[in-house]
């Protein structure tokens, strides 16, 4: 039988022990089978009972066994060996000699580094060699290892998981087991089921309540189990998201009586620095793109056409070839219907700070000229100086705004009232038509208020307003932080709420739309020596109006000015610097990250500005106390809702121009039903200037989850 078991190869089943001090005796199971070999065979293979081996240090022992395979020829003696053992490890090795089994037993000394060895253990009978790799891990004497069930999860505001763990101990430890953990962020919940004398605990994760919640990112938690001699750790990663649960209702607390009624625009200044636009960049297929309603013409300085009142009138008096190198084009685009701001008066009748010298002359020259204005574009022109003055389009311009930022400009309110009530008649004297546009507020902290009251007083403004604007800028400083501007939002929701309430308590005015008509990061400009005209120093360009940032920037404001009840939002200037622009103020007319974030805006949720249009707001609820991510839902009139996402999250209240911080969000949209296709398009800072963000198709589900890396928007587009 023992020349036999020489010539076929035999297996053994695993067989493993542990002792106090000595030495496991281990009882292999033998068998045999047999196969056809050739009797020149000589090989040699080896295998072990366990590729494993679990220890404590001070003198354990465990053991394995070997099982040798000889090809029919091998009749010589195997011995075994082993080798990378750590120092404080010792082998006790029975060889098979020229049987086919073997033991390996490793006894540990209290010396021997806790830790995970890789061991290799080799049979060999001077010809052949084989080997089979062996992991040893000794633990401490007397050890406990936590190991949870979960070691990764996301977990949303107001929400909690629990996450099973089970307790490892060296043998004979019986003491108790308890865990504790650290790393949580304020307002998150960390709770246990101990495992005391047993081996197994939960661990209860609760990310906040209605009241207070831990800030969205991640976090890692360290669980500590220890049995007062010794512990161990093990880490838990917890992604903090934000949660939004979208409502089957409207909210009629929001916009114009649950509709969002807002429609993007932007507008033109035409003064010396921007006059070649057109000329050097001719085409207008941009503009035309971009969608905007009712494009702002506001001419400034030496762009005004009445340049001199001469006695008797000289035809040198009126030109309007520089400012109908802007508004001449911007005729020809979109509802060929632009809002001409009358500005400012003619230069002769301001002081040299550009203010109007307000006097009853002076007032009535004011009116002329913009009843001349009326008639140079609506009624076929006027004389002067033996010359005709007639605009070459055949589009009428409908819009006029009096004035810009009377606040800012030393007059008082009782001024403008004066000056309104009568520049508004003598314009409508030329055309009844008309549709006018009131204050043209510099929107600054407080001024809503000082305002407001005597326009809409029984002894305010008298003649036809068909809107009232104001502008919202959030700083004049390029240094102040991201956090600082986009807490300033706040402050223009309280004044849109405040004006419209002035509003509808003036029976008069009390379905008056108001419009933002100037709106930007940064309203600073450049003086004459790179000056800055907000703090007197170097003028230092706001990149913010055209960067990732803004792709948050603006959206927030849309969204929360929209469901203020605001019905426009003007960007400042389409061609301009990177501040202040969404082309460049180029011959290339560059489009920058601002065109397509108004591009998206004007195109996803489109107002033709009809009462009985709009998407209808849809009640959302967030997970967060202090928001950092805002949505925006809306039910179109067919069918189909528009949804809008905006990480404004700051990475650290220090960042000026920052990437903002990572938040990831599900969007639970299960009360809506089930959608049959749906879009996404995510605008943010990689989205590509020329090409503008890329729309995808993809199947939407109840719930979804949106990953955003730092600032940015992302849109979806659902259809039932």
């Amino acid at each position: 039988m023992l020349n036999s078991l020489r010539k076929v190869a035999s297996t053994i089943a695993l067989g493993i022990a542990l002792s106090g001090a000595g030495l496991v005796t281990l009882a292999p199971l033998s068998g045999c089978s047999s196969s056809s070999q050739s009797a020149s065979d000589s090989s040699l293979a080896l295998t072990i009972s366990s590729a494993s081996l679990t220890m404590n240090q001070s003198s354990t022992s465990a053991s394995i066994s070997a099982t040798l395979a000889r090809g029919a020829a091998n009749q010589s003696s195997v011995t075994l060996s082993v080798s990378g053992l750590p120092s404080g490890v010792t082998a006790n090795i029975t060889s098979p000699a020229y049987g086919n089994y073997g033991s390996l037993t490793l006894t540990t000394g209290s010396n021997v580094t806790a830790g995970t060895y890789a061991l290799t253990v080799t049979a060999s009978d001077g010809a052949h060699n084989a080997a089979q790799a062996l992991s040893l891990t000794v633990y401490p004497a007397s050890a406990v290892t936590i190991t949870p069930s979960s070691t990764s999860l996301t977990l949303y505001q107001q929400t909690a998981t629990s996450i099973p763990f089970t307790i490892t101990r060296s043998t004979g430890n019986t003491n108790s087991v308890s865990v504790s953990a650290a790393g949580a962020p304020t307002n998150f919940g960390v709770a246990f089921s101990q495992p005391g004398g047993g081996n197994a605990g939960v661990v209860s994760l609760t990310a906040g309540s209605s009241t207070a919640v831990p800030t969205p990112g991640t976090y890692t938690i360290t669980l500590t189990a220890t049995d007062g001699t010794v512990s161990s750790t093990a880490n838990i990663t917890v992604l903090v998201g934000v949660a939004i649960t979208v409502a089957n209702s409207t909210n009629t607390a929001q916009g114009i009586s649950g509709k969002l009624q807002e429609f993007m625009s932007t507008g033109f200044q035409p003064q010396l620095y921007t006059n070649s636009f057109f000329v050097s960049a001719p085409s207008t297929a941009s503009l035309s793109a971009l969608g905007g309603q009712h494009l702002r013409l506001q001419p400034t300085h030496y762009d005004l056409p009445w340049v001199a009142n001469s006695s008797p009138a000289a035809a040198s008096d009126w030109s309007f070839t520089l400012m109908d190198q802007t508004v001449q084009p911007v005729l020809s685009v979109g509802d060929n219907s632009p809002i001409f701001q009358i500005a400012q008066a003619p230069n002769f009748l301001d002081d040299a700070n550009g203010n109007f010298i307000f006097n009853t002359t002076n007032l009535a020259l004011f009116a002329q000229y913009a009843a001349n204005l009326v008639r140079y574009y609506n009624k076929g022109g006027f004389d002067a100086g033996g010359k005709h003055f007639q605009s070459t389009s055949s589009h009428p311009i409908t819009w006029w705004a009096i004035y810009n930022e009377p606040n800012l400009h030393s007059m008082t309110t009782a001024q403008y009232v004066q000056l309104y009530n009568t520049l508004v008649p003598a314009m409508q004297a030329v055309d009844p038509t008309l549709k006018f546009i009131a204050l043209e507020l510099s929107g600054y902290s407080g001024q809503a208020q000082l305002w407001m009251p005597s326009l809409v007083a029984t002894s305010g403004l008298t003649a036809q307003v068909d809107a009232f604007a104001t502008h919202y800028y959030p700083t004049c400083k390029q240094t102040d932080t991201d956090s600082t501007l986009f807490t300033k939002v706040s402050t223009f929701v309280t004044d849109m709420t405040y004006i419209r309430t002035q509003l509808k308590g003036a029976t008069r005015f009390a379905n008056t739309p108001v419009w933002v008509t100037e709106n930007n990061v940064n309203s600073d400009y450049q003086l004459t020596g790179n000056i800055s005209s907000c703090n007197g120093g170097t003028f230092v360009s706001d990149a913010r109006g055209s960067s990732g940032f803004f792709t948050a920037w603006r959206p927030l404001i849309f969204s929360q000015l929209g469901k203020a009840g605001n019905q426009s939002l003007y960007h400042f200037l389409f061609n301009g610097s990177n501040q202040y622009g969404e082309v460049n103020n180029d011959s290339g007319a560059s489009k920058l990250l601002s065109y397509w974030t108004d591009y998206e805006l004007a195109h996803l949720f489109p107002w033709d500005g009809t009462a009985a249009t709009g998407g209808t707001i849809l009640t959302t609820t967030t997970s967060e106390i202090t928001p950092t991510v805002e949505p925006l839902i809306v039910r179109n009139a067919d069918g189909s809702y528009t949804v809008m996402v905006t990480d404004y999250a700051v990475a650290s209240t220090t960042d000026d121009n920052g990437s903002g911080a990572a938040r990831t969000v599900k969007l639970d949209l299960t009360a809506l039903g089930s959608f049959t296709s749906g879009t996404r398009v995510d605008l943010n800072s990689a989205t590509s200037l020329t090409a503008g963000p890329t729309s995808t198709s993809f199947t939407p589900t109840a719930t979804m989850t949106l990953n955003f890396t730092g600032y940015g928007t992302t849109f979806l587009t659902l259809k039932p």
